[in-house]
């Protein structure tokens, strides 16, 4: 009999701490967390994330996903020290210097961008958008010869990225390279039909090799798609087909 009540009070023992033992890690709350993402809801995200935390102080992947939370609600400098927490859990994670430097990057503080872009690279080698968003910098200081080479790395990575399209037709612009421009431009359009500001590059391409008809009709539909830039050149560039 006495054995039998034993057994029983170690198996109540038992059911009542399991659940506990399981919540330990914070996973349950770090995947609450991801769906709450996903959804947008970064402040609920945010709390799921810091849950995960205080259950495991080196959730790395929790510190990393509450920094992203940060960057959605552009609390850019808590990102950074949340992401600073998880590379210093884990620092060969491509991916946290990659949003740690685009952290840096909306903050306008483009050396140290450049330099944790530059690390994601060293990391590793095929993370197109590190090799796109470093392009941006350069073509940003002028170097347009480096901001190309950055922005072709990229493409040849994953050509199904408008975005790398449209910025390298935008560095070929400005290398007055129109027609390269125009065929990047068209590309971008290609893979996204939502792209107003590719109409509006390409617009511009058209416009410097002459083909006025192509360009009022680019800045026409950019225009038409909320580019008020494009409204502006309709007006003083192509007011016969202001109609």
């Amino acid at each position: 009999m006495i054995k039998i009540v034993t057994l029983v009070i170690v198996i109540s023992f038992l059911f009542i701490f399991t659940p506990n033992v399981f919540s330990q890690n914070g996973t349950e709350y770090y995947n609450k967390g991801m769906e709450y993402f996903k959804k947008e809801s970064f402040d609920s995200a945010l709390e799921n994330f810091t849950k995960a935390i205080e259950l495991n102080k080196d959730y790395a992947d929790a510190y990393f996903m509450k920094g992203r939370c940060n960057i959605e609600n552009e609390d850019y400098e808590d990102a950074i020290n949340d992401i600073d927490k998880a590379i210093k859990i884990n620092p060969s994670v491509a991916s946290y210097y990659f949003y740690k430097a685009s952290s840096f990057y909306f903050l306008k503080n483009f050396d140290q961008a450049f330099a944790f872009y530059s690390k994601v690279i060293e990391i590793k080698k095929d993370y197109a958008d590190a090799y796109n968003d470093r392009g941006m910098i350069y073509k940003n200081k002028g170097q347009y010869d480096l901001a190309l080479n950055d922005i072709d790395s990229a493409i040849s990575y994953n050509r199904n990225n408008p975005k790398y399209f449209l910025n390298r037709g935008v560095v070929c612009t400005l290398m007055k390279d129109y027609q390269k421009g125009v065929e990047d431009f068209t590309s971008a359009i290609n893979l996204d039909s939502s792209l107003k500001e590719a109409y509006f590059g390409r617009g511009m391409a058209y416009y410097m090799i002459s083909k006025a008809d192509e360009a009022c009709w680019d800045f026409k539909t950019a225009y038409s798609m909320g580019y008020e830039k494009a409204g502006e050149l309709l007006k003083s560039l192509c007011k016969q087909n202001d109609n």
